[in-house]
């Protein structure tokens, strides 16, 4: 009985996962730097770079993944005549 519900949890993560994958990054509330610099189209190391800034706001930390808020990384870039 044990091995079974083991199975369907298993199957069930998988079937969320790949929903995860299928939302659209304007859609997601957070992102990770790969996905922060293909929708912004700033380079991974510069966005590492002004996420390491003592005024960055727009960047979380969860364990050492670095996840960018989307709204408050547009509102920033928006506010910024250059990066």
């Amino acid at each position: 009985m044990i091995i079974h519900e083991e199975v369907t949890f298993a199957s069930e993560f998988k079937d969320l996962m790949k929903q995860k994958r299928k939302i659209r990054i304007p859609d997601k509330e957070t992102l990770d730097i790969y996905e922060a610099s293909a929708y912004t189209g700033i380079g991974v190391k510069r966005l590492s770079e002004m996420a390491n800034a003592p005024y960055c706001n727009y960047v979380i930390w969860v364990g050492s993944q670095r996840l960018f808020i989307r709204t408050k990384l547009e509102e920033y870039l928006l506010s910024r005549s250059s990066v």
